[in-house]
């Protein structure tokens, strides 16, 4: 029975990175003239992910008036070109986002190249046929809640319009929605990085790990100093800003800029050098998490940074976990005798659902 209710958890989890995607005009023209062949009826196509689509327009609108959901519309080529293809085997096969599309939204794919109900749609809409990917998000009645998302083929873009959607329709945003969308804005507009000196890594690595702005923590030693790595959002957080909370913390004995730039900026501090070399990572990463079930969740960078954190304070680590992982969590903790893999700084969601899924079995 528990075997069972692990593969039910892991069924609904689909294995794929998250990297940001555009096609050029020119790729996509040189696709378009060589169709590939349509799939068989009882496969899957890739364009669409991993996501359970509806297919009927007029039953998603049912499905939005009595859930209050809103209806999340992909416009999408069935064969498509590259384009196509890359956003729905890895965008739209991220775990957590196919999670937040299937339990946020009615999620309705509308085939932008075949005659029919699909036509009348892409009519209704006025969304052009043999197109790139393109996302709408509707109320029961059909009308546009928030801009309909083009052009954008990134995971930053869909999460942020998700976030905007469910806003504009006055639902709560989940907490790991909220996180996915920082983490994935950060690196969609570019991380920085810095390095802390401390008496005790695994401390500071929980205190760094909480403040606002930071979505990446890594232990270690550099220059035989016990250190942590912060990759930071700067749009979020400015260097000084989160310099002066590490030394709050007493987590910034010594700082070591990654270039002459951080140094002057950092210039007002005391025992600053600039060090571009590589930290060796502790053995013992994440250590609070380390010791707990919650090693073997699969997780991106900063819900680690978060659960970490919580853990170490007595907190509810489970305010970061979508349902999906919290139901994992429990499977595991109901089979300890399992070998689950310690998952942390796997930061590759399909590897880390992928070992999980091994050890579960069918």
């Amino acid at each position: 029975m528990q075997c069972n209710t692990v593969a039910r958890a892991l069924a609904l989890i689909v294995l794929c990175a998250v990297v940001p995607l555009r096609a050029s005009a020119e790729e996509d023209s040189r696709q378009s003239a060589s169709r590939p062949k349509p799939a068989r009826a009882d496969v899957r196509p890739r364009e669409l992910g991993h996501v359970e689509w509806r297919r009927d327009f007029d039953a998603a609108l049912n499905a939005a008036g009595s859930s209050g959901r809103p209806v999340l519309i992909l416009f999408q080529e069935i064969p498509g070109c590259q384009t196509c293809v890359q956003y729905g085997s890895v965008v739209l096969s991220h775990p957590l986002i196919v999670e937040a599309i299937e339990s946020e939204f009615v999620p309705l794919a509308i085939y932008n190249n075949r005659p029919g109900r699909d036509a009348t749609v892409l009519v209704r809409y006025k969304e052009a046929a043999w197109n790139n990917p393109v996302v709408r998000f509707v109320d029961a009645s059909g009308r546009d809640v928030v801009a309909r998302l083009a052009d954008d083929y990134s995971a930053d873009g869909l999460v942020r319009s998700m976030v905007a959607a469910m806003k504009k329709s006055g639902r709560p945003v989940p907490v790991y929605l909220r996180l996915l969308a920082e983490e994935q804005g950060a690196h969609a507009r570019g991380v920085e990085s810095v390095v802390f000196a401390m008496h005790c890594f695994w401390e500071g690595e929980n205190l760094l790990g909480a403040i606002p702005g930071v979505v990446r923590t890594a232990a270690g030693f550099l220059h035989d100093r016990e250190v942590v790595e912060v990759d930071f959002d700067r749009d979020r957080i400015r260097l000084v800003e989160l310099a002066e909370n590490a030394k709050r913390l007493r987590c910034a004995d010594r700082i070591y800029a990654r270039n002459a730039e951080q140094a002057r900026q950092l210039d007002r501090f005391e025992a600053v050098e600039v060090s571009a070399q590589a930290i060796r990572p502790d053995r013992e990463p994440k250590y609070f998490l380390g010791k707990t079930p919650y090693r073997s969740v699969p997780m991106t960078a900063l819900q680690a940074c978060r659960v970490n954190a919580a853990i170490a304070g007595g907190a509810d680590a489970n305010e970061f976990l979508s349902p999906r992982q919290r139901r994992l969590l429990t499977a595991i903790r109901a089979a300890p005798d399992r070998p689950w893999p310690n998952l942390i700084g796997v930061d590759d969601l399909a590897e880390a659902w992928g070992r999980i899924e091994r050890v579960a079995g069918p």
